[in-house]
């Protein structure tokens, strides 16, 4: 028998700034959260783990910047991500059993020309952080060890984005 004990705390704080040729925005949030796993083994003994893969902390933090007078704007986001309890393995397969602290930054920005006519230019995961591997005994796959279950953090490496868009 398994029951969830769960203790969350929000804060989030919105603060804009406008005049006639310039507009900013800025969005901090933070979340405490911690759950915990009761384990009932029905012989009245109850063990406590954390529940896996729910980090104790996360954030986002915006800044958005409009530049009226030459119609730019531009668009930092980020989130960080607190510690998390991950699953575990056995001894050849050896993982850490809390993931670290970890961030990830994005930043666009966008020109407007015309009604019609808008172009941006952005990258993803500014800061390139990845986690390891999320597999398991990857070259073992039919295997009894093989797991795809350690994925706590991004995958994708950085990513260049460009576009045009035109409304008909």
């Amino acid at each position: 028998l398994e029951s969830f004990i769960t203790s969350h705390l929000e804060k989030n704080i919105d603060f804009a700034y406008a005049s006639k040729m310039k507009k900013v925005d800025v969005l901090l949030s933070g979340n405490y959260f911690k759950m915990d796993n009761f384990i009932d083994d029905n012989k009245d003994n109850f063990t406590i783990e954390d529940e896996l893969f729910a980090p104790s902390f996360t954030g986002v933090f915006s800044l958005f910047y409009n530049w009226d007078k030459i119609n730019t704007s531009i668009d930092w986001t980020a989130k960080i991500t607190g510690p998390m309890s991950l699953p575990t393995f056995p001894y050849l397969f050896e993982r850490a059993e809390e993931s670290p602290w970890f961030s990830q930054h994005h930043l666009q920005i966008k020109k407007v020309f015309n009604e019609r006519l808008t172009a941006f230019i952005g990258v993803k995961n500014i800061f390139n952080y990845t986690q390891e591997s999320p597999l398991v005994d990857w070259q073992n796959p039919f295997g009894d060890d093989f797991d795809t279950s350690y994925a706590y953090g991004p995958l994708q490496s950085r990513c260049f984005l460009f576009g045009l868009s035109e409304k008909l």
